[in-house]
């Protein structure tokens, strides 16, 4: 899946330490459907893998989600 391919390339997962905001997480999803060819999954579709693969959203500063992370280049 897209957006699983995209986590695996593009995030860091699996410590509650990580977590990142949720419109910078979908602009990277974006950029990366893009550089890919890729179509680029709606913002709710997203939003449903994240929390069907047991990543928590919370509030704190707008919405963001714990336990994933973007990789820096």
């Amino acid at each position: 899946d897209v957006i699983g391919q995209f986590v695996v390339e593009c995030c860091c997962t699996g410590s509650s330490d990580f977590t990142v905001r949720a419109c910078d997480l979908y602009a990277a999803l974006e950029a990366w459907c893009k550089d890919n060819g890729e179509n680029v999954p709606g913002l709710k579709t997203l939003a449903q893998w994240l929390d069907d693969n047991d990543f928590e959203r919370f509030r704190s500063n707008g919405s963001r989600y714990r336990g994933i992370g973007l990789l820096t280049n």
